[in-house]
């Protein structure tokens, strides 16, 4: 090998290993970061069935809609004002994330909304159905409907049957909105509703079940933060031998509550979303369909694994198109899993609603 030849083998060596370096710093700059989406929700605790449908699907929703683009960042809310807030917390000063979505119960979404609209962080609310999120503000947005409906179409419903009314309610911000509701829709037909109230972590209802027996209550409202009280409720009115017509929201549709209560869930009738195979399309029930193929599966109510993907859907829309969220959002029909819906000038979902359902032996009847 001549020198010449030498010096220019040196040099190409040195030019290739010089180059590396930049090849890195050029797929750095081209490279773009995940954006980051916090998902708070009750994954432990008396509402954790509503809460882990609605993690499954948002998780199943950016495999399948997503496509890579997303950092989701999960978070254990236990259903509880104050671990909203610290988690709201986190996700604004240490992951500082893009969006917020989640909250399968009113009183973590309602504690944790005011720290991101003072933040400017957009939040899709997928299960939590209080009527006040209504009220949140600019920015807010929820694929769940409103329990505004859902007590109007309950008491719409027990005013058909004759005898007096009665609520055994938790006091919490979910079962106070619900229960307020309901007894606004009472208070315009001049209808006088018996109302007893009881602490979240109380077991033991037989004094306030036997006043309410005592005031002649007919037709009673079971209205509780989880399904494990509606069935300690129900066992307990079973044990007194009291022969009284039961109503409840939601929980009667969640396949445990069936379990749990066998021939005592019987006759019970209650609100609800309509269930899912009334509710989606041809094309939402292979997406269904998929999902469940995956190994995930449903532990409360469909409607929560249809919200949750349809907000998914919206939030990941308004980010590719990068669009001022409530511009988006507010000025645009979406078409979905159960076909097409939009939003109000609130950020309401339009397009989902509610049916009354009676639990018998046969099936679940309208």
């Amino acid at each position: 090998m001549g020198e010449g030849m030498f010096l220019r083998t040196i040099v190409f060596s040195i030019g290739v290993l010089s180059a590396f370096p930049l090849l890195s710093f050029c797929d750095t700059l081209s490279s773009k970061p995940l954006v980051k989406i916090g998902i708070s929700s009750a994954l432990t605790g008396g509402a954790a069935t509503y809460g882990m449908d609605l993690r499954d699907a948002i998780v199943f929703a950016n495999e399948k809609l997503g496509k890579g683009r997303y950092k989701l960042i999960i978070e254990d809310d236990k259903c509880s004002g104050r671990e909203a807030v610290t988690i709201a917390q986190k996700f604004i000063h240490v992951e500082h994330v893009d969006w917020v979505m989640g909250y399968a119960c009113s009183g973590a979404a309602l504690a944790a909304l005011p720290l991101y609209k003072k933040a400017g962080i957009p939040v899709m609310i997928t299960a939590a159905s209080s009527p006040k999120i209504r009220d949140a503000g600019k920015n807010v947005f929820r694929t769940f409907p409103s329990d505004q409906m859902a007590a109007r179409k309950l008491y719409s419903r027990m005013k058909t049957q004759k005898g007096v009314m009665g609520i055994l309610s938790e006091e919490t911000d979910y079962c106070q909105d619900f229960k307020n509701a309901f007894l606004d829709a009472a208070k315009e037909d001049g209808i006088k509703v018996a109302v007893e109230d009881v602490l979240p972590s109380s077991s033991d209802y037989r004094s306030v079940l036997l006043r309410l027996r005592k005031k002649g209550v007919d037709l009673l409202f079971l209205n509780s933060q989880s399904e494990q009280g509606v069935i300690n409720m129900v066992k307990q009115i079973h044990e007194m031998g009291w022969k009284v017509k039961l109503f409840a929201a939601y929980w009667p549709d969640s396949p445990v509550f069936l379990r749990s209560l066998g021939n005592m869930a019987y006759g019970i009738e209650y609100v609800v979303t309509q269930r899912l195979d009334d509710l989606l399309t041809e094309d939402g029930r292979a997406v269904y369909k998929e999902f469940l193929d995956k190994g995930y599966k449903i532990r409360s109510i469909g409607a929560v694994f249809a919200s949750s993907f349809e907000g998914f859907r919206v939030v990941d829309e308004v980010i590719r198109n990068g669009s001022d969220p409530e511009s988006y959002i507010l000025g645009k029909s979406f078409n979905g899993i159960f076909g097409r819906y939009s939003f109000d000038k609130h950020g309401e979902i339009k397009g989902l609603g509610f049916v009354v359902k009676r639990l018998t032996k046969a099936k679940n009847m309208h």
